[in-house]
């Protein structure tokens, strides 16, 4: 039995779930600027970072631009005390306890660059933007199937981001743009081996293979005018993992046995989608206003729980998830007022639907709808102290998430997460951007 429980702990490593799912600038945004004005702007004016929000906004740019930032977000959601999580459904004898809500923030740098190539007519630029974590590259987190989390936040923004992308002009005022997100796939295999005398041997194997999600995007300004749109490709990091075990007969067989699972989890995803956003200035170019709407693929997504299908002498069962996944649609409004060549206020809000439309059975996905007001600051300084010959712009935001307060109940005393608790609670982001332009 000690053969046949190394086993077990081994194969649990690659069938437990992974409550990974997208990235910070689908949650958050990157830049400052975008991120006050509630992201409003991000497909139609032209930002250091259009690499991530439209490519084609890219030719906007007339000279090289750098921008850095740091950024915070943390979570605090409803607590959930003296419920249920455990019973014979997970493998264990009914258990009440309390189930940490309490992730870890995210702390990292922002990054962008955009160059103009041709800067007449028929311009063209690239761009290149993303984020990376402070504390860590990349986090994965297992936990129970059932036990109640918020697989949107709980870990993910927890991961190294990258987008590249190319403008061109194609008739005058009018650009085109590709690009992409860059991520991988991973698939492994494990092999364990006992002989008689219990001694277990182990061999892996693992390809990490590069990924391209694809980002397209139209632009069009004319005057104190501009529009976009974008599409945004899947991107779904997986990990793909086979596992096979032999081991000696065991209770006086004779007959060696064979295990085996095949398992898939998802870590990251963020759905296809597409954006149209519009932004136009009044009032002498003192006030900017902007506003996009964006439809989200969520129904093609699939549970980030583990599926597992068992193989061999043993049939321990499969796992399908159960959870429903649905479209959305999220608007955005943003503002921005000049009030002086050197300063400028900025505010924003959008609304965004959950995804998720159920949970049959005994999984506990939670979320609710979102309500996301930002603000920010903005600053234009010819120089900077005397190190910097060109001119800096300090950008600083606050954004704030109210998620809507429900309350579940689970009517079976026994199910995990019983008798019921609340869902909702808030994030604070918030942050600064240096960008200068050479």
């Amino acid at each position: 039995m000690k053969i046949l429980f190394f086993i077990l702990s081994f194969f649990s490593f690659s069938i437990a779930p992974i409550q990974l799912w997208a990235n910070t600038g689908e949650t958050y945004g990157l830049g400052s600027r975008v991120t006050s004005m509630g992201g409003a702007i991000g497909v139609s004016e032209p930002d250091a970072f259009g690499a991530f929000y439209n490519p084609a906004s890219l030719t906007g740019s007339r000279e090289t631009t750098i921008s850095l930032g740091i950024f915070s977000a943390d979570t605090h959601f409803e607590k959930i005390s003296s419920v249920v999580v455990e019973n014979d459904e997970v493998g264990h004898t009914k258990v009440v306890g309390d189930v940490s809500t309490d992730y870890a923030p995210t702390r990292g740098t922002l990054f962008g660059f955009s160059a103009p190539l041709r800067k007449e007519f028929r311009r063209v630029s690239v761009g290149l933007s993303g984020f990376v974590p402070f504390e860590r590259l990349l986090r994965m987190n297992t936990s129970e199937p059932f036990v109640p989390s918020y697989p949107l936040y709980e870990n993910r923004t927890q991961r190294f981001s990258l987008y590249g992308g190319l403008g061109v002009e194609i008739f005058r005022d009018f650009s085109l743009g590709a690009g992409g997100a860059f991520f991988m796939n991973t698939a492994g295999k494990a092999y364990v081996r006992t002989n008689q005398s219990g001694t277990p041997t182990l061999s892996m194997a693992m390809d990490v293979v590069p990924a391209l999600a694809p980002i397209v995007g139209g632009h069009y300004r004319r005057g104190l005018f501009a529009a976009g749109v974008t599409w945004r490709g899947v991107v779904d990091y997986h990990l793909d993992f086979v596992n096979e075990a032999e081991t000696p007969a065991i209770a006086g067989g004779s007959t060696p046995l064979s295990l085996g699972f095949d398992s898939s989890s998802t870590f990251f995803y963020d759905p296809q989608q597409v954006s149209f956003g519009a932004s136009y200035w009044l009032f002498d170019q003192r006030i900017l206003v902007a506003s996009e709407l964006s439809w989200q693929d969520w129904s093609r997504y699939e549970s980030p729980l583990a599926r597992f299908k068992s193989r061999g002498d043993i049939d321990f069962g499969n796992y399908e998830p159960a959870s429903q996944f649905r479209d959305i649609w999220v608007p955005r409004f943003g503002m921005e007022y000049l009030l002086s060549p050197a300063w400028s206020l900025r505010g924003g809000y959008f609304f965004q639907p959950t995804p998720i439309a159920g949970n049959p059975g005994s999984e506990n996905l939670l979320d609710s709808d979102k309500h996301v007001i930002s603000g920010g600051l903005g600053i234009h300084l010819p120089t900077f102290a005397g190190l910097i010959d060109a001119p800096l712009k300090i950008d600083l935001h606050c954004q704030y998430h109210r998620l809507s307060s429900r309350h579940i109940d689970k009517t079976d005393p026994d199910e995990v997460g019983a008798p019921g608790f609340n869902v909702g609670g808030s994030i604070w982001n918030y942050g600064v951007t240096l960008s200068s332009a050479f």
